[in-house]
């Protein structure tokens, strides 16, 4: 089954902090959005933190079809823990949350997380397309 017209919009967050290696972050990034990298819409703000320490800020954004070919191939990506994908915690106000471990991500993998150092996905999926997403998903995880 496929998710054609399911999934509306993705959007992707990340804190990175002075201590962090923001190339390799990007890097990371670019590998997970592969040709869709440059389709992405790309915010990267500067902040500055409580105690004066520079934070950088980055928001991706991909719409449509695209959001899904993303979706689609990180749910594919997971190896481990795959069950953790269908935590009600995941699903709220027709959106669908989800934490990718960062340092895992630098390694080349798709560990799900539930906090720390990880990307946060967010995946707009409208509630009237919930019960289709969900049923995608478990039948995506077999």
């Amino acid at each position: 089954m496929k998710i054609n017209g399911i999934v509306k919009s993705i959007d992707i967050y990340e804190f990175v902090y002075e201590t962090d290696d923001l190339d390799k972050i990007m890097k990371s990034i670019r590998e997970l959005l592969g040709e869709l990298y440059n389709k992405a819409k790309m915010s990267i703000d500067k902040l500055e933190g409580h105690f004066g320490d520079l934070i950088t800020t980055l928001h991706i954004r991909l719409e449509g079809g695209d959001a899904e070919r993303l979706l689609n191939s990180i749910i594919k990506r997971v190896k481990e823990n795959k069950e953790l994908l269908l935590s009600n915690e995941r699903i709220e106000d027709g959106k669908y949350y989800l934490r990718i471990n960062r340092q895992s991500l630098i390694q080349g993998k798709i560990e799900i997380s539930f906090g720390g150092d990880s990307l946060k996905i967010v995946a707009n999926i409208g509630k009237m397309n919930m019960d289709k997403f969900l049923y995608w998903l478990k039948e995506n995880l077999r």
